[in-house]
């Protein structure tokens, strides 16, 4: 299936104790193609550093 997450999605999908986080781990294991632009993957990191800190944001988009 291929998908496109709305970056309030995907970060409410990060934390493992969210309601929301099977949807993290099926993109982990691949069970969603996920598409994106330059633009949203660079929305994607730039939120994600916000409320994280830059090295975990790197861990976290490494998976990719």
């Amino acid at each position: 299936m291929k998908i496109v997450l709305d970056t309030n999605v995907l970060l409410v999908s990060l934390p493992t104790h969210s309601k929301y986080h099977p949807i993290f781990q099926a993109l982990l294991r691949k069970r969603y193609d996920l598409f994106v632009t330059n633009e949203v993957l660079a929305e994607y990191e730039e939120q994600i550093g916000r409320r994280l800190s830059i090295g975990r944001t790197e861990i976290q988009l490494s998976h990719y």
